[in-house]
Protein backbone atom coordinates (compact mmCIF):
# COMPACT_ATOMS: atom_id res chain seq x y z
CA UNK A 1 0.00 0.00 0.00
CA UNK A 2 1.54 3.17 -1.05
CA UNK A 3 0.38 6.56 0.37
CA UNK A 4 -0.14 9.77 -0.36
CA UNK A 5 -0.07 13.31 0.57
CA UNK A 6 -1.28 16.48 -0.54
CA UNK A 7 -1.25 20.10 0.41
CA UNK A 8 -4.39 22.41 1.24
CA UNK A 9 -3.82 25.82 -0.09
CA UNK A 10 -5.82 28.51 1.79
CA UNK A 11 -3.58 31.50 1.70
CA UNK A 12 -5.01 34.63 -0.07
CA UNK A 13 -3.29 35.97 -2.67
CA UNK A 14 -0.94 38.61 -1.97
CA UNK A 15 -1.73 40.69 -5.24
CA UNK A 16 -2.45 44.40 -4.69
CA UNK A 17 -3.99 47.10 -7.20
CA UNK A 18 -2.29 50.68 -7.17
CA UNK A 19 -3.39 51.89 -10.34
CA UNK A 20 -5.26 51.73 -12.88
CA UNK A 21 -5.33 52.97 -16.72
CA UNK A 22 -7.74 52.74 -19.52
CA UNK A 23 -6.52 52.73 -23.59
CA UNK A 24 -9.57 54.03 -25.49
CA UNK A 25 -8.10 53.03 -28.65
CA UNK A 26 -7.31 49.42 -27.73
CA UNK A 27 -9.89 48.72 -25.15
CA UNK A 28 -7.58 47.49 -22.60
CA UNK A 29 -8.29 48.13 -18.40
CA UNK A 30 -4.46 48.38 -17.41
CA UNK A 31 -4.29 46.81 -12.96
CA UNK A 32 -1.13 47.67 -12.18
CA UNK A 33 0.20 46.82 -8.54
CA UNK A 34 2.15 43.90 -6.66
CA UNK A 35 2.86 40.67 -6.62
CA UNK A 36 -0.04 39.34 -9.69
CA UNK A 37 1.81 36.21 -9.99
CA UNK A 38 0.07 34.82 -6.74
CA UNK A 39 -3.33 34.60 -8.55
CA UNK A 40 -1.40 32.29 -11.03
CA UNK A 41 1.56 31.78 -12.84
CA UNK A 42 -0.74 31.44 -15.97
CA UNK A 43 -1.08 34.28 -18.35
CA UNK A 44 -4.42 33.72 -19.02
CA UNK A 45 -6.93 34.31 -15.50
CA UNK A 46 -9.67 35.21 -17.04
CA UNK A 47 -11.94 32.48 -15.05
CA UNK A 48 -10.38 33.29 -11.75
CA UNK A 49 -11.95 37.01 -11.83
CA UNK A 50 -15.26 37.65 -10.37
CA UNK A 51 -16.33 40.36 -12.63
CA UNK A 52 -19.36 41.11 -10.57
CA UNK A 53 -16.74 43.01 -8.04
CA UNK A 54 -15.73 45.86 -10.61
CA UNK A 55 -17.63 48.83 -11.28
CA UNK A 56 -16.60 52.27 -12.99
CA UNK A 57 -17.62 55.04 -11.00
CA UNK A 58 -18.77 57.80 -13.29
CA UNK A 59 -17.37 61.18 -11.91
CA UNK A 60 -15.52 58.68 -8.89
CA UNK A 61 -18.82 60.34 -6.26
CA UNK A 62 -20.32 57.25 -5.31
CA UNK A 63 -23.57 58.64 -5.75
CA UNK A 64 -26.77 56.92 -7.47
CA UNK A 65 -27.82 59.93 -9.75
CA UNK A 66 -24.45 59.42 -11.65
CA UNK A 67 -23.76 56.63 -14.03
CA UNK A 68 -22.00 53.33 -12.63
CA UNK A 69 -21.00 50.32 -15.26
CA UNK A 70 -20.56 47.04 -14.21
CA UNK A 71 -19.37 44.46 -15.82
CA UNK A 72 -19.59 40.71 -16.36
CA UNK A 73 -17.24 37.76 -18.26
CA UNK A 74 -19.08 38.52 -21.22
CA UNK A 75 -18.30 41.76 -21.40
CA UNK A 76 -13.77 40.88 -21.33
CA UNK A 77 -12.08 39.74 -24.00
CA UNK A 78 -9.23 38.24 -22.44
CA UNK A 79 -7.50 38.92 -18.81
CA UNK A 80 -3.67 38.61 -18.80
CA UNK A 81 -0.75 38.90 -16.45
CA UNK A 82 2.02 40.30 -18.54
CA UNK A 83 3.78 40.72 -14.96
CA UNK A 84 4.09 40.17 -11.14
CA UNK A 85 2.71 43.70 -11.71
CA UNK A 86 0.45 44.17 -14.99
CA UNK A 87 -2.76 42.64 -15.43
CA UNK A 88 -4.30 43.76 -18.60
CA UNK A 89 -8.30 43.54 -18.89
CA UNK A 90 -9.42 43.86 -22.70
CA UNK A 91 -13.26 44.67 -23.17
CA UNK A 92 -15.43 43.86 -25.83
CA UNK A 93 -15.69 46.32 -28.41
CA UNK A 94 -19.52 46.56 -27.34
CA UNK A 95 -18.58 46.78 -23.91
CA UNK A 96 -16.08 49.64 -24.61
CA UNK A 97 -18.34 51.66 -26.54
CA UNK A 98 -21.50 51.37 -23.90
CA UNK A 99 -18.68 53.04 -21.69
CA UNK A 100 -17.44 55.36 -23.32
CA UNK A 101 -20.83 57.10 -24.28
CA UNK A 102 -22.44 57.35 -21.08
CA UNK A 103 -22.18 61.23 -19.78
CA UNK A 104 -19.61 62.22 -17.83
CA UNK A 105 -17.22 59.14 -18.93
CA UNK A 106 -13.63 60.80 -19.34
CA UNK A 107 -15.37 64.33 -18.95
CA UNK A 108 -14.39 67.07 -16.08
CA UNK A 109 -14.05 65.07 -12.86
CA UNK A 110 -11.91 62.03 -12.85
CA UNK A 111 -13.97 58.79 -13.31
CA UNK A 112 -12.98 55.65 -10.34
CA UNK A 113 -12.97 52.02 -10.85
CA UNK A 114 -14.54 50.06 -7.29
CA UNK A 115 -12.84 46.59 -6.98
CA UNK A 116 -14.45 44.79 -4.33
CA UNK A 117 -13.19 42.26 -2.52
CA UNK A 118 -13.64 38.92 -4.41
CA UNK A 119 -12.61 40.16 -7.86
CA UNK A 120 -9.20 38.83 -7.38
CA UNK A 121 -9.24 34.87 -6.76
CA UNK A 122 -6.35 32.24 -7.09
CA UNK A 123 -6.19 29.11 -8.70
CA UNK A 124 -7.22 27.35 -5.52
CA UNK A 125 -9.97 29.74 -5.05
CA UNK A 126 -8.91 31.58 -2.50
CA UNK A 127 -9.98 34.90 -2.82
CA UNK A 128 -8.51 38.48 -2.34
CA UNK A 129 -10.36 40.59 0.39
CA UNK A 130 -8.92 43.55 0.02
CA UNK A 131 -11.50 46.83 -1.64
CA UNK A 132 -9.95 49.11 -4.47
CA UNK A 133 -10.93 52.71 -4.95
CA UNK A 134 -8.88 53.94 -7.49
CA UNK A 135 -8.72 56.37 -10.23
CA UNK A 136 -8.65 56.18 -13.87
CA UNK A 137 -5.54 57.52 -15.72
CA UNK A 138 -6.75 57.88 -19.50
CA UNK A 139 -4.24 57.09 -22.05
Amino acid sequence: NGTSSFIIDTAEPTATIDQISYNTTSNILLITGEHMYTISNESNIESLLDYSKLTWNIDGDNLAATSHETFVSDDILSAIIDSDTTLNLVLTDAKATALESIAGFNVGIEDKMDILSGFLRDVAGNIDTATYHSSVIYG
